[in-house]
């Protein structure tokens, strides 16, 4: 742990050390704004129905350019790319405090969903790209730590100004926030490529449908890809079955403020920065399967609990095994990913994988709201408890350490026939 310390330490140049920066400016605001979403079309006059179905629709234009994302990264530089999703994502930012009713605020979120379609896969392959494989696991535990000040301060923070200054005023202060990481990132992606940091790059449509049938061939191969496909698009089903109504659960059935509501969501992300360098490092220890395992199965019984009453110990109980989990899982899961995907296919993998399963998922949201509406509050999260349960054995008898070293051979070899 020390040594990773060191070489992390080292590694953050000024330049690296302000790009972080940004990074966390820019996700602190989005994090003020997503935990307080549903609860602001709520008081825009939306249903919990009309909340369900708004995420679903929020979800179809990003569907293809998640692919897109991956390939333009690879193609034009990271820096570059993020650059741009940024000011995709500050059209939606501040936009969303003024619309006059939820159903415009559809263009705020397919903005956001886009600039994250840019973003996510490009820094995830950012990191695998520059990290040995016998450390990945560690550093994306260790990045996934750094930016815990984002789970920790953002929810908190927009909760106790949705409180105060109405949900509009919190609103305004995260677009302030959004703007100036947006700034940040534009401006040192100027100055990389002036100074040949990155590479200029173009988007060539060619070298993508190539790469795009590489990606497809291995995804429908009956590869271990092809169970990451089949374990990750369950859980990501259940998830967006009831993930969007926790805050409303919350609110109407159990009495909770916004700040309370908010405070949840930081005890969430305290308790994953505090264990996720752990994660990794149980990741790279024991191997992906039981950090993945590990994960879903504490998120299956947390959400179980969720049920159990409003009480705020148990609650806290509840968002700190929510923390746990994904400590867990995620650190385990990016190294997986880059493990089997070919280097000069990880920013594309990424953006396939999400795709795929934003295609899986795509009417979950709005089912979870048909459920909460005809039948009870409660069937979202019994349904989504039980399919986490589900993908439990899928992943540790597909996982396996065998499988794992023969995809990085199959991945060797499609690195060498691309050089």
């Amino acid at each position: 742990m020390k040594r990773l310390n060191i070489s992390a330490l080292r590694a953050l140049s000024p330049t690296l050390a302000l790009f972080m920066f940004a990074m966390i400016l820019a996700n602190i605001a989005s994090r003020m704004e997503s935990p307080m979403l549903s609860l602001y079309l709520r008081n825009l006059g939306a249903s919990v129905e009309q909340v369900g179905l708004f995420f679903t629709v929020g979800m179809f234009a990003p569907l293809l350019l998640q692919v897109f994302g991956g390939w333009i990264s690879d193609s034009l530089g990271y820096l570059r790319t993020i650059a741009i999703g940024s000011l995709i994502g500050l059209v939606g930012s501040l936009w969303l405090p003024f619309v006059p009713s939820w159903e415009w605020a559809l263009v705020a979120i397919i903005a956001a969903s886009i600039s994250g379609a840019l973003i996510s896969p490009t820094f995830r392959a950012f990191i695998a790209e520059h990290t040995s494989e016998d450390n990945r696991g560690k550093v994306y535990g260790m990045f996934d730590s750094v930016f815990g000040v984002v789970n920790i301060l953002g929810p908190s923070l927009g909760g106790f100004l949705a409180d105060r200054l109405g949900f509009r005023g919190m609103l305004i202060v995260a677009a302030g926030l959004y703007a100036t990481a947006t700034f940040i990132r534009v401006s040192m992606s100027r100055l990389a490529r002036a100074a040949a940091q990155e590479p200029k790059g173009h988007l060539n449509l060619r070298q993508l449908k190539a790469n795009l049938v590489q990606m497809i061939g291995l995804a429908t191969a009956g590869t271990l890809i092809t169970w990451i496909l089949v374990f990750d698009g369950l859980q990501d089903f259940s998830f967006r079955l009831s993930d969007q109504f926790y805050p409303i659960y919350l609110k109407d059935l159990y009495g909770y403020s916004p700040t309370n509501v908010g405070s949840l969501y930081t005890i969430m992300g305290l308790t994953a920065a505090l264990f996720n360098t752990l994660g990794g490092w149980l990741s790279d220890r024991y191997g992906e399967r039981w950090g993945l395992v590990g994960g879903l199965g504490i998120f299956a019984v947390a959400t179980l609990l969720f049920l159990g009453g409003g009480a705020f110990p148990l609650q806290a109980l509840v968002w700190g095994l929510f923390g746990l989990g994904q400590a867990l899982y995620s650190p385990a899961f990016n190294a997986l990913i880059s493990k089997v995907a070919p280097r000069h296919l990880r920013g594309l993998a990424f953006g396939l994988l999400s795709t795929t399963l934003g295609l899986f998922s795509l009417p979950a949201p709005y089912l979870g709201g048909l459920m909460w509406e005809v039948l009870s509050p409660q069937w979202p999260f019994v349904i989504n408890a039980l399919m986490l349960l589900i993908t439990l054995p899928i992943i540790w008898l597909t996982v396996r350490p065998q499988r794992i070293q023969q995809e990085q051979a199959r991945a060797v070899t499609l690195l060498k026939e691309q050089a």
